[in-house]
């Protein structure tokens, strides 16, 4: 720490133009910076630093404290720890120091990269896997935002032979051989390599980056300042999302409207949007032909506010997700962790972390509700029964079971929004799932509720489900958050239903 601290005063007091002393030069690496221009990186085994401008070519001394500080804590902005990851056009000296400190910056990133995809992706991050040299580009992707006299070096860092050196370096430091990485293998690297840097030091941290920039600045010529500014990067830098990809469907780009992806991947050209229902965020892409590729869910929806107010109700129950990543996340998550089951879901199409959008499969057909218009008992429910009592086994709870969220196709019972689904085998998670199958549809249909359950509970324990959910389901704290919207006598009947059948398997 006191020689990084000394080479942080010798930084900041060397001044533009003045010459640096005799410390032995460990590394010396030549760049093109592009219109003509080149800059050499010169690392020294000792306190001296400085810029030393020259004729269509400067360079930059520092010590090693320095460019580590750089790599291991941003002190300069990352210039020169993403000088590591460049295409050098020449190297003297240690070559070996230059990709130690290249793969020291990839393990850094590596992780700070991971946990900021942990965050936009959630339980996603599951399911996601990105190129090898995605790593060291996403963190590019946002320098060529910062260091604008290094945007044509960045460029070609991702092209060509710098591309390769990338992905040498990536599965050096990460110990990696595959083109596509689990992006969960990326928290394996996650080593605390960063300093503490105390209050005393913060000062000369900024003293030590307002030196260098304009300094750099001053020795950049003007042309190719003004040409790096106005220059556009390639879509993979702009987007770095487009090195990630999903085990099933694709990662949305921002580049492009989520409505121009979604036809690409369904073929429809031309289509309209309906809304499922007044109380769903959900869309369905309908061809002009009448043919429906996908649904579309808008997590942002005003419809998804519902999930607030349920949860203010919810005050003996576990909490519904209510952020709208969040469930997006969850979807995806559960609709492909489900599906491995063997249960019948929606193909995911189109995910889209950022706009808060999705796209799956339209599965044609009938939910439960609907076939209430024709049968208000419908023999569903029991298959129903059987499902949950399948899911309940494989530790899974659906949370938001109303039967609108299953759809009949083909003679198969599938099962749709999946956003509150999650791991249990608490008791009141799986009995809350009983409760809401039974008593969700009454407003619906108040006819026949009371046999809807039996039916129901019946199925359940035919399908191996634990009787003493039933038992727990049928408890009045339960009826209780339905009261809004059914009559109090069908809910007492449809909850001494559950009651019933709990006793009959009980007794029997």
């Amino acid at each position: 720490m006191k020689g990084w601290l000394e080479g942080v005063r010798a930084l900041y007091w060397c001044g533009v133009m003045r010459r640096c002393g005799s410390s032995p030069t460990l590394l010396r690496a030549w760049y093109d910076l592009g219109d003509g221009y080149g800059l050499v990186l010169s690392v020294v085994d000792g306190m001296d630093a400085c810029i030393l401008p020259g004729d269509g070519i400067s360079e930059v001394v520092l010590p090693l404290s320095i460019v580590e500080a750089d790599i291991y804590d941003s002190l300069l902005a990352e210039a020169v720890a993403s000088l590591t990851l460049a295409p050098a056009e020449r190297i003297d000296g240690d070559r070996g120091l230059l990709d130690s400190l290249a793969a020291r910056y990839v393990k850094r990133i590596a992780c700070e990269e991971y946990n900021y995809m942990q965050k936009l992706m959630g339980l996603m991050a599951q399911h996601a896997r990105i190129a090898d040299v995605g790593v060291p580009a996403i963190r590019i992707s946002k320098l060529f935002r910062v260091n604008l006299w290094l945007r044509d070096l960045y460029r070609r860092t991702l092209l060509g032979r710098g591309a390769s050196r990338l992905r040498r370096l990536v599965g050096e430091a990460l110990g990696v051989e595959d083109r596509w990485v689990p992006l969960d293998l990326l928290s394996k690297n996650c080593n605390s390599h960063r300093m503490l840097l105390g209050e005393r030091l913060a000062k000369l941290t900024r003293l030590a980056f307002n030196m260098l920039s304009p300094s750099l600045l001053h020795i950049v010529p003007a042309s190719l300042l003004f040409r790096s500014i106005s220059a556009k990067g390639p879509g993979l830098l702009r987007d770095p999302l487009l090195y990630v990809k999903l085990d099933k469907g694709r990662m949305a780009t921002r580049l492009i409207p989520f409505e121009k992806q979604l036809y690409a991947i369904t073929g429809v050209a031309k289509a309209s949007s309906e809304r499922t229902s007044l109380l769903r965020s959900t869309l369905v892409v309908k061809s002009t032909g009448g043919f429906k590729p996908a649904v579309v869910k808008r997590y942002r929806d005003i419809t998804s506010a519902k999930w607030i107010m349920v949860a203010a109700a919810s005050i003996y129950l576990s909490k519904p997700r209510t952020r709208p990543r969040q469930r997006l996340q969850a979807e995806y998550h559960y609709n492909l962790l489900v599906g491995s089951m063997g249960f019948n879901v929606p193909e995911p199409l189109l995910i889209d972390p950022r706009r808060m959008m999705a796209a799956y499969v339209f599965i044609e057909g009938k939910n439960l509700l609907e076939l209430l218009q024709h049968n208000p008992a419908p023999p569903e429910y029991r298959e129903y029964g059987r499902l949950l009592a399948e899911l309940h086994g494989k530790g899974i709870v659906l949370w938001d079971s109303n039967p609108s969220n299953v759809i009949k196709h083909d003679n198969e019972l599938y099962i749709v929004d999946l956003e509150q689904a999650r791991e249990s085998k608490e008791l009141g998670d799986r009995a809350l799932d009983i409760a809401v199958a039974s008593y969700y549809s009454i407003p619906y249909s108040p006819l026949a509720s009371h046999e809807r359950a039996r039916m129901l509970a019946e199925g359940y324990i035919e399908g191996g489900g634990d009787a003493q959910v039933l038992l727990e389901a049928s408890k009045y704290r339960y009826a209780a958050l339905f009261l809004a919207g059914s009559p109090p006598q069908v809910l007492e009947k449809t909850r001494r239903s559950l009651l019933h059948v709990y006793r009959s398997h009980h007794t029997g």
